[in-house]
């Protein structure tokens, strides 16, 4: 694939991109239609699914574990190799997701996409497959398709950036379908981009269909990446940073995972619920935020099998009892 060159580029500035973000950087968030809203409406509670062993299976192993939500690969996350559904499998699979009744249906990108990447045909191959993905996506009849924004390794921030945006906007345009993409925030390790919020900023700034793009907030990335998220001051915190560098709005899907690493540590890994280092204080004052209870909510964490899914999710349940 050939990508054209940017045409007069008008990135939003980000020179103060690396100075010190204090408290009174922040905005109050814009609740106002949220503070209207009742208590819990029913909650939306998945967990990420195997598909191998077919499509319609992982919707059963779903409604088994009472998820009325669920994610999915649509293919090895670690391979670029293609899955090809036949048209009957993807028919059945949307049939019995709607008589499960579970909604929405969440796609995960392979890991080994990466629009920020400084290798040329890495870069084209990751915008290529993308793209592929997320018509097959829409085929399935995903409302949700969640990627990393990516590493800039061997080059800087701001170029990763850059090439994130060229290649969103290359994905949107030429991608028609109903879902939306879900950028996910990460840990920051090393040049992952993501750790820090305001690389959104810049990012939803210069999209080219902002109604195409959303945000997943991922609780253990944001606590590896410095945000305390085990107090409701922490919390706030961060849905104040979230509100000025991306909108409240914005988010459609929360990732909730227990960390095994220690806050800031920019250390990538999930752990079970309450056995982490966020913990059940921590993760009930995520679930029962007036600002992000009646989202979708998807647990990632150790997959072990049906005794440890169930045992995360009655944990999630017995947190968000009236």
């Amino acid at each position: 694939m050939k990508l054209k060159p940017l045409q007069n580029p008008c990135f939003k500035r980000f020179s103060d991109m690396h100075h010190q973000i204090s408290r009174r950087d922040f905005v109050s968030p814009r609740d106002e239609s949220i503070e209207k809203k009742g208590f819990f409406n029913a909650l939306k509670l998945g967990v990420h699914v195997s598909i191998g062993e077919g499509l319609i299976s992982s919707v059963k192993y779903a409604k088994r574990l009472g998820c009325n939500t669920m994610q999915i690969f649509n293919r090895s996350p670690q391979s670029w190799a293609k899955s090809n559904f036949k048209e009957i499998e993807i028919e059945y699979f949307r049939k019995e997701l709607k008589t499960q009744n579970i909604d929405p249906l969440v796609v995960h990108a392979s890991y080994l996409i990466n629009l920020a990447s400084n290798k040329k045909r890495l870069y084209n191959k990751s915008i290529e497959y993308c793209m592929g993905d997320i018509t097959q996506c829409d085929r399935l009849g995903a409302a949700y398709f969640v990627i990393h924004p990516g590493s800039y390794v061997d080059s800087d921030e701001i170029s990763g950036l850059k090439r994130l945006i060229r290649a969103l906007n290359t994905v949107i345009k030429n991608s028609n379908t109903a879902l939306t993409i879900l950028l996910e925030n990460t840990s920051g390790s090393g040049s992952l981009l993501g750790g820090d919020l305001r690389h959104f900023d810049m990012i939803f700034d210069n999209i080219c269909r902002k109604d195409k793009i959303g945000f997943c907030l991922d609780s253990a990335h944001a606590f590896e990446a410095g945000y305390d998220v085990t107090t409701k001051k922490g919390l706030d915190f961060l849905l104040r940073s979230i509100d000025r560098f991306i909108g409240l709005e914005r988010i459609k899907l929360i990732h909730l995972n227990d960390s095994k690493s220690p806050l800031g540590s920019r250390f990538d890994r999930h752990e079970h619920l309450g056995k982490g280092s966020i913990g059940r204080k921590g993760l009930g004052i995520i679930l029962n935020s007036r600002y992000l209870r009646d989202l979708p909510f998807i647990l990632e964490t150790p997959k072990m099998g049906y005794k440890e899914d169930k045992a995360n999710l009655d944990f999630v349940r017995e947190l968000t009892k009236n």
